[in-house]
């Protein structure tokens, strides 16, 4: 079994942009969770799911505009209700989060 990511590493990069982003995944994956019938995911999990997608994005985008983009796109395609497709494959581990944000 993997080690999670700490909960202390939310805000632990040293570039606000990116520890904002980690708040707002965290969040994101708290809110939506339950909405897809997850509760009994625990917060941990959750919040090393969203630190991983944050991590794959900044070592592939760096900053700047097409991070922002990506940005965007994941945070759609976490919280669309009517394709809730991504946000399972995620949440059920069926994809990696490097991989979901590669996609």
């Amino acid at each position: 079994q993997e080690k999670l990511i700490s909960p202390s590493k939310i805000e632990g990069t040293g570039w606000s942009f990116r520890d904002l982003l980690r708040r707002k995944l965290v969040n994101i994956l708290k809110e939506q969770a339950p909405k897809v019938g997850r509760n009994d995911i625990k917060v941990e999990i959750l919040i090393d799911l969203a630190l991983r997608i944050e991590n794959e994005m900044f070592r592939l985008y760096k900053h700047g505009k097409p991070y922002n983009d990506k940005m965007r796109s994941i945070i759609y395609n976490l919280t669309d209700s009517k394709n809730q497709g991504p946000l399972l494959a995620v949440l059920d581990m069926n994809i990696s989060p490097e991989d979901f944000v590669s996609m």
